[in-house]
């Protein structure tokens, strides 16, 4: 059964993208890119992240980025070329993405 909002054009990552599973995505590029806020409608900028399993892209949260950090150091440059696990789960009660804070196998 597929999630029916899986068949919009989206360009990013969303919690229905990984049907209940964690996703292992190996980092290619990390670029700063603007995203509109679905609240305010202000526009925001975030690190975008690229993966070489997916066209779809990670906007990188405060959180997610802490997590990146810690795991891979404050150069975003560090990043490329490492694994990622990310997973879906709610935050506030809102469906999110989170990337886990150990190094995926």
């Amino acid at each position: 059964m597929t999630d029916y909002r899986m068949m919009y054009d989206n360009p990013y990552l969303a919690f229905y993208d990984l049907e209940g599973k964690d996703l292992v995505l190996t980092v290619t590029k990390v670029v700063k890119g603007s995203v509109r806020d679905m609240i305010s409608g202000e526009m925001k900028s975030y690190p975008i992240v690229s993966f070489s399993e997916t066209t779809k892209k990670l906007i990188v949260n405060k959180t997610n980025g802490r997590t990146l950090m810690s795991m891979y150091g404050r150069d975003d440059a560090g990043w490329v070329g490492k694994k990622v696990a990310v997973f879906a789960t709610k935050d506030k009660g809102k469906d999110c993405l989170r990337i886990r804070s150990q190094v995926p196998q």
